[in-house]
């Protein structure tokens, strides 16, 4: 495949890069890579800026729902059960803050949709936690484990990667996700990550950040640049572009 990208150079020492320009495919295998050390940031710096609190640890914690042939229904469904348990007594008491990312996958029985929250929490009760997840939706299964953050913001972003499943259906995904976030922090995480410093991009031959686009002779910026995906520069950015 091709893609459109930017074309940067450094103003030190001159060393050129291309970085891809967002399609708006939530899909884009291009798009996906860059997008995804995005949020592995984003999830290790607000873990590594959360406060100590006595009796909270780091969970991994798994939300499900039954399935259904209806996507759009089902996702909004999940994400205002999820809201719902978040404004329940005992969520407020125990969970301190978090981030949930939403996986979609299809199987015999239609579009199987779930919540996957990495969280700062008092311990859980499972058999409680089960009980009010059901109160709040149509509740199938619940999974929660003491993790460490730094391997679990790897492990949950991978679903920001492209599904394995057939492009017809990653077009019905897309549509249903419109307005949609993936990924969102909640509770004290919500202010926190209003403060989170964007990431520069690094030359990776003088480690300066300071990149202008290259112009045509006449002093006007290309339209675009098209490149085959797994060529250019043999790799992808390691931070967003700063245009």
């Amino acid at each position: 495949m091709t893609h459109e990208y930017r074309r940067i150079t450094c103003s030190f020492c001159g060393y050129t890069h291309d970085v891809p320009v967002w399609c708006g495919d939530r899909w884009c295998p291009v798009c996906a890579v860059s997008r995804r050390m995005r949020l592995i940031n984003r999830m290790n710096w607000l873990a590594e800026n959360t406060s100590p609190l006595p009796g909270h640890q780091f969970y991994f914690l798994t939300l499900t729902i039954v399935s259904n042939s209806d996507l759009a229904k089902q996702l909004r469904s999940l994400v205002r059960s999820f809201r719902k348990l978040r404004q329940r007594a005992f969520w407020k008491k125990h969970v301190n803050s978090g981030a949930f990312i939403i996986e979609t996958k299809l199987n015999e029985a239609g579009w199987h949709c779930h919540i996957h929250a990495l969280i700062f929490s008092r311990w859980l009760d499972w058999d409680f936690l089960l009980s009010e997840w059901i109160k709040v939706s149509t509740g199938r299964g619940v999974f929660i484990v003491k993790c460490k953050p730094s391997a679990i913001s790897y492990y949950v972003t991978k679903y920001m990667t492209k599904p394995d499943l057939p492009d017809a259906d990653l077009t019905e995904i897309n549509a249903a996700m419109k307005g949609l976030r993936l990924f969102s922090p909640f509770g004290k995480w919500q202010a926190l990550s209003q403060k989170y410093p964007k990431p520069k991009m690094v030359c990776e031959i003088c480690g300066k950040s300071q990149w202008v686009m290259i112009m045509n002779a006449d002093d006007h910026f290309p339209s675009s640049f098209w490149h085959d995906s797994e060529t250019v520069n043999g790799k992808q950015p390691r931070a967003p572009c700063p245009f």
